[in-house]
Parts: structure tokens; C-alpha cells; sequence
């Protein structure tokens, strides 16, 4: 077996209401999945990025009501729902140009479909802007 550790930006949030108000509860570390989409009609190289309500630390519950109050989001639904759209990784560097160390998804997209298995965890860069760490799991060429 092979590990390729990769970075990826997470963007979109600001379409994902409520992931903005989750994203600030979350931790660092949090176990994300990752959904390519080659059929998304915008973009080929898609990879969706979700969360697990569970994930949210319950010492943030009170918190996380509070900033959900404002967009209409009550905790106790999104808690007893299904996974959340966090948002999708990022498809093409941001207006700050290419960042060293990090993926695009047409990058990532194929590796996430040939991959046996793969890990990935939620970050922050050191601007607080989030980041998916990245491990895949392949088969070693013989």
C-alpha cells in the first residue's frame, strides 16, 4: 500500500448555509468525506465536502444556536439530520494565486476515484481559512 498526503482548500461555504456558522465550531482534526462529483454541471472536477453534524463538540452546542439563530437554522434539526455540505474543495487557486503544498480537485478527483481508500480531516491554515488534509490509500504498483 501507498499513502499521497494532500492539501486542499475548501470553498463555497458562503453557498452552504448554515457551514460558515458549523465551520466555526468545528475542530481541527474533524473526520470529513469527501464526494467527487464528475456529473456536477459547473465544474467536471467536483469534490463535495461534507461533515458529520456529530462531529460538533457539544461544549459548542450553545454557541453554534446562537450563530444559526441569525440564518434561520435550528441546531436540534441539523444535529438529528444527515451529513452537511461544507462546501467543495477548491478547483483552481484563489485570488491570492497559487499556495504551495496545496491540490486542486482536478487533481484530486481522479486520485479519489482509482484510490482503494482514503482519510480526510478538516484544517485551518494560519488565516483561520479552512483546509481538507488529504490521505489516500492505493494499491502499490508491482
Amino acid at each position: 500500500m501507498t499513502e499521497i498526503h494532500l492539501v486542499a482548500t475548501l470553498v463555497g461555504m458562503h453557498f452552504r448555509p448554515p457551514a460558515k456558522a458549523v465551520l466555526a465550531h468545528l475542530p481541527a482534526e474533524a473526520q470529513v468525506d469527501l464526494i467527487p462529483e464528475p456529473d456536477n454541471p459547473y465544474d467536471e472536477f467536483a469534490v463535495k465536502v461534507l461533515v458529520d453534524p456529530d462531529a460538533v463538540p457539544e461544549d459548542e452546542y450553545e454557541a453554534l444556536r446562537e450563530d444559526l439563530a441569525a440564518s434561520g437554522f435550528d441546531l436540534e434539526e441539523l444535529l438529528g439530520g444527515p451529513f452537511l455540505q461544507l462546501g467543495y474543495v477548491g478547483s483552481k487557486p484563489g485570488k491570492a494565486g497559487p499556495v504551495f503544498g496545496v491540490t486542486y480537485a482536478p487533481e484530486l478527483q481522479p486520485q479519489l476515484l482509482s484510490a482503494e481508500d482514503y482519510k480526510a480531516t478538516l484544517g485551518f491554515d494560519v488565516s483561520g481559512d479552512p483546509l481538507v488534509h488529504i490521505t489516500i490509500i492505493t494499491e502499490e504498483a508491482t
